[in-house]
């Protein structure tokens, strides 16, 4: 999943890891992240 929302940047990694999800992130520009999530069973 590609973020671009400058809200969400920090937003949605900060929820993700409350929820417990593993997920990876990658910085590909100054206003755009890139999540790979992993399912946890």
């Amino acid at each position: 999943m590609q973020i671009s929302d400058k809200g969400s940047l920090t937003d949605i990694p900060n929820y993700l890891t409350q929820k417990g999800y593993h997920f990876s992130q990658q910085q590909l520009s100054n206003s755009v992240i890139e999540l790979h999530i992993k399912q946890v069973s």
